[in-house]
């Protein structure tokens, strides 16, 4: 018998006793892998779910931190006294710092509406945020949001005392840490226009 020959009987020989148990370690392995694929489905789905909870729990508070929290004292459902209904303009005079290092001297106009709105207008100088302004009138206060969104950010309302008489409307701080909404609405009268 030649070499070749008996070394692959001997080869076959030995093959056939040894059994590596290549199925079975083959199905361990892919047991192994789907309980890895299920625990990582079942992870992903309970951080899903985590993850609305959260948004459900905490998401309006952080709209409302990221906005802003409405200001209890702000005009919600604004009441306003008729007689202000209309517009109104003022001369901003430069003198103190607060209206130079602002840009607020000038000419200012505002319309205070029925429905509690106010639109205000700058002069050219001013470069901020007049938008979205809100009042508030009774008999004798006048609360205001004007500038919250950029001058008096943080600060909330300004409640002013109100007289208006004969076309004019005079605006005295009452409670207002907002020393440039002070210098606009206070710091001179201000003249009813038609």
């Amino acid at each position: 018998m030649s070499v070749e020959r008996r070394l692959r009987e001997g080869f076959a020989r030995n093959a056939n006793s040894l059994d590596p148990w290549t199925e079975l370690r083959l199905e361990q392995v892919l047991g192994r892998h789907k309980r890895r694929v299920r625990i990582r489905w079942a992870a992903s789905v309970l951080a899903a779910a985590a993850a609305i909870t959260a948004v459900v729990a905490f998401g309006p508070r952080l709209v409302e931190r990221v906005i802003g929290t409405p200001d209890p004292a702000a005009p919600s459902t604004p009441t306003v006294v008729q007689e202000l209904s209309g517009a109104f303009a003022t001369i901003v005079e430069e003198g103190s710092s607060v209206v130079r290092d602002h840009d607020l001297a000038g000419n200012w106009s505002m319309r205070l509406n029925a429905d509690g709105t106010m639109v205000v207008n700058a002069p050219a100088s001013y470069g901020g945020v007049l938008s979205a302004a809100l009042f508030e009138a009774a008999a004798d206060r006048f609360r205001t949001s004007v500038f919250e969104q950029d001058l008096c950010s943080g600060q909330g309302v300004g409640i002013y005392a109100w007289s208006l008489a004969d076309g004019v409307l005079t605006l005295t701080p009452v409670d207002d840490s907002c020393e440039g909404r002070v210098a606009v609405l206070a710091s001179s009268t201000w003249q009813q226009i038609p």
